[in-house]
């Protein structure tokens, strides 16, 4: 073992056979036949020690083939020559795949004439690779690599080439690697088009859009930006601020525009109105729309021109003023008009008589409820079809009479007369006939009976005269509830359309009276510095005398003062309008009688303001269990009224008791008074004192209603010439007979 320790040390390349026949020679000579026993332990150790570097060696072969079988890519080994030294599962894989290939890519095949052979499309690139491939071979790069497209009959596919040198004393090798990119080319092209949808969409859009980044530079505009503010892009791209856009006195509020949108974790966008300076230092007005960008640090904001419809939005709101009160005379002519349709349509729907209008061809184009329970059709299947088809599929009978042609329906056993009338639609509409069939059951039993019944038909006369008159005071209060349903939702979208202008008009005049206090601070400084420097100039305190300065200093801050208060009202009248405009269908609530008089007298105030003095007389009610919209619907009525009963001028006073378990509301009026005669029929549906078409003779029944719904009743004092009082009791707790139904 010495001699091999020194032969290793002085040729340390030199292989292990080498040595070992040197030792042998050498103590073959020193000791002869001998010197094989001093060789035999040393060399069996020897031996076991290149066993292990052999398995070794093995394993590790055979993790590394394990490792490149278990890789997706395609991997293979060449030799300088271009032959195939070795190869792994994945080449192997995408051979068998490729038929033909099957037998010109495995081991001992040459890589090159493989290449050289392609045809069609993948020629160039198969030429290319192989060059690439022989590149390294010599040295001239220690790498290549390729994307090439795989044009397959079935469907396209991309692949990345990679050629890398294998160091290896012997002779050059290279190993080869093609990898499926087809993924990644597919979503490339994805993002490429949605690249220029996105690029079409921003530059083609009728919006000015632009991109701001999280500090608020303006990082990319469109083409529309630059018609809007005036700016070019090269002036804005990445270098100006959107803050430099915004007037001084709107900065607060599109700072808190700002942190909103960035505090939105959801990507909802930020909707606003805002204003703006254009490059010739004119204000406009923009609907914005801001929206983040979700995993980045910017947002895109998109802009809409609102200067013109603005104008036009003012000049409409000065020709709405003007004709406010025309307008106000074609409603009321209209609900009056919407309100008769309705009757007429639900009182043929309540008879039990069909009535049918129909065109010169016999075709239905109106019917009633009767018709279409009798036929099992419904409303859209009975417009436009032919009248006698219906009747055909009913299976009636027609029996003469002396009054016309009488038809009998089994399914139901009615008997119903037929009458026609030609109805005439005038110049501009359609004519046809109006046919009515007439239930005429009751009359065929009762004409049978009526020697011996008639005190009972007389009598039942009057039950379904009294059941039709409560059935039309209740579809009257029905009408007069959706009425007010109505017109609470049309105060509501009037109350909220008025909020915004409101909103910013109070804004700017209080923004404006800060201004002008500067303004004025600024000239009695310029005017004492300029009699500080130069003494009294007597053209300029001319001047100022004739333009009546100090004057109008004085008088601007009184006129911002009532500006301010007017809109103040407004802005109460706009909230007592939303307040009264709310559904009060659910349950009761505890509400403050003092505040829902307050607010109907801010909604009646203009019926009241001309015609009576108003006299308040509170005492401190407790809170009442009660519906608070429906009693504002009573006092409304009771004021009004009240208002209508005053000539020229007068007093209109409210008074408010708490008496035990009950409190009261009086309502007295200096106005004509009522009749004796008239106090009796006061609340009946329909009665009325007033000239045709100013009143329907529901409210004060409808009044009642509430009331008594509530558990309380209503108490009339009347002197005519000296005037009225309405007084209101209603119990602090509800009785549980009126809790159930209401």
């Amino acid at each position: 073992m010495f001699l091999d320790e020194i032969l290793c040390r002085l040729f340390p390349e030199i292989p292990s056979h080498v040595i070992f026949l040197s030792n042998l020679i050498i103590l073959f000579g020193i000791l002869g036949p001998f010197g094989y026993l001093f060789l035999l332990k040393p060399y069996r150790r020897l031996i076991a020690e290149y066993r292990r570097t052999t398995d070794a060696l093995n394993l590790a072969e055979r993790f590394s083939r394990a490792t490149l079988d278990a890789l997706p890519d395609h991997i293979a080994i060449l030799d300088a020559r271009g032959k195939i030294l070795a190869v792994n599962r994945g080449w192997r894989r995408f051979a068998e795949e490729n038929g033909p290939l099957t037998a010109n890519v495995n081991e001992g095949a040459d890589y090159f004439a493989v290449c050289l052979a392609a045809q069609g499309e993948d020629a160039p690139t198969a030429a290319e690779f192989a060059a690439g491939i022989q590149a390294v071979l010599r040295g001239e790069q220690k790498y290549f690599s390729l994307e090439y497209p795989c044009h397959s009959p079935e469907k396209q596919r991309w692949f990345s080439g990679r050629v890398t040198l294998l160091q290896d004393k012997a002779e050059p090798r290279v190993v080869v690697s093609h990898s499926n990119i087809t993924a990644r080319k597919l979503v490339e092209e994805a993002l490429r088009q949605s690249e220029n949808i996105y690029r079409a969409v921003f530059e083609t859009g009728g919006n000015a859009m632009l991109f701001i980044a999280e500090d608020g530079t303006i990082l990319r505009t469109n083409s529309q930006f630059t018609q809007l503010t005036g700016y070019p892009r090269q002036e804005v791209d990445g270098m100006m601020n959107w803050r430099s856009f915004i007037l001084p006195g709107d900065m607060d509020t599109m700072e808190n525009h700002n942190r909103e949108l960035w505090t939105k974790v959801d990507g909802s966008p930020v909707n606003a109105e805002i204003r703006f300076v254009n490059r010739e230092g004119k204000i406009r007005y923009a609907l914005m729309s801001a929206c983040r960008i979700l995993g980045t640090r910017q947002s895109i904001v998109s802009l809409t021109d609102y200067t013109v419809r603005r104008a036009m939005t003012q000049a409409l709101h000065e020709n709405q003023t003007k004709l406010f009160r025309q307008h106000e005379e074609l409603h009321q002519l209209f609900q009056q008009v919407e309100v008769i349709k309705k009757e007429w349509e639900q009182t043929l729907d309540c008879l039990e008589d069909i009535v049918v209008l129909t065109d010169t061809q016999g075709r239905v184009r109106r019917c009633n409820q009767a018709l279409l329970k009798i036929t099992g059709k419904d409303y859209t299947e009975a417009l436009g079809a032919s009248l006698a088809d219906l009747l055909g599929a009913m299976e009636t009978s027609v029996e003469p009479s002396e009054e016309g042609v009488t038809f009998f329906h089994p399914a139901t056993k009615r008997h119903y007369l037929l009458r026609t009338y030609s109805y005439w639609g005038g110049e501009n509409f359609p004519s046809g006939n109006v046919i009515t069939f007439q239930d005429i059951t009751r009359i065929r039993s009762i004409s049978r009976d009526l020697a011996q019944a008639n005190r009972a038909l007389e009598a039942k006369g009057r039950e379904l005269q009294h059941a039709y008159d409560e059935l039309k005071a209740g579809q009257q209060r029905i009408l007069q509830q959706e009425k007010m349903a109505s017109l609470g939702q049309l105060a509501a979208g009037v109350a909220h359309e008025i909020n915004n202008p409101l909103g910013y008009i109070s804004s700017n005049l209080g923004t404006l009276a800060k201004y002008l206090a500067r303004l004025a601070e600024f000239v009695s400084f310029q005017k004492a510095l300029i009699e500080q420097r130069f003494g009294k100039v007597a053209e300029l305190d001319e001047k100022h005398r004739t333009l009546k300065i100090d004057h109008i200093l004085g008088d601007i801050p009184l006129l911002l003062s009532e500006s301010l208060e007017g809109a103040g009202r407004v802005k109460k009248i706009v909230q007592d309008l939303k307040s009264f405009s709310r559904s009060d269908d659910e349950d009761p609530v505890l509400a403050d009688l003092e505040q829902c008089l307050e607010s109907t007298l801010s909604i009646v105030w203009n019926e009241i303001k001309y015609k009576a003095e108003l006299v308040r007389d509170y005492e401190k009610l407790p809170r009442l269990l009660c519906h608070p919209l429906q009693l504002g619907q009573v006092f409304m009525n009771l004021l009004v009224n009240a208002a209508q009963a005053i000539d020229k001028h007068g007093i209109i006073k409210i008074s408010t008791r708490h008496d035990g378990d009950r409190v009261s509301v009086a309502i007295s009026d200096t106005g004509c008074g009522i009749a004796p005669e008239h106090l009796p029929k006061l609340f009946d549906p329909f009665f009325t004192t007033k000239e045709v078409g100013k009143g329907t003779g529901l409210g004060l029944s409808i009044a009642y209603e509430i009331v008594k719904k509530h558990g309380g009743e209503i108490q009339v004092e009347s002197t005519p010439g000296i005037g009225s009082t309405f007084t209101l009791r209603l119990p602090l707790t509800r009785p549980a007979t009126q809790e159930a139904e209401g």
